[in-house]
């Protein structure tokens, strides 16, 4: 088999540009890299997210859902638990 050449890991910042319910329990959001580079993934790699709330540090991780673009956007779909 050959070697797989997977992207290096890097932090980026990222804003939300798009989020719609797909069902009761179900969002699909939209990310766009803030510092404008191609965000380079391959299909079935994920992101880590960390976000602030209450001055604590939250770290999650997310399933990319969306094709690898030619830009700098990205989805990921969220389900409440």
């Amino acid at each position: 088999m050959p070697a797989m050449n997977f992207p290096v890991a890097r932090k980026y910042r990222a804003a939300l540009r798009a989020a719609r319910p797909l069902t009761e329990t179900t969002w699909h959001h939209e990310w766009e890299v803030a510092e404008g580079v191609r965000l380079d993934f391959l299909a079935g790699q994920f992101v880590s997210m960390t976000l602030m709330h209450e001055g604590n540090e939250h770290t999650r991780a997310y399933s990319i859902a969306s094709a690898p673009p030619p830009g700098c956007r990205f989805a990921i779909c969220l389900n409440r638990v």
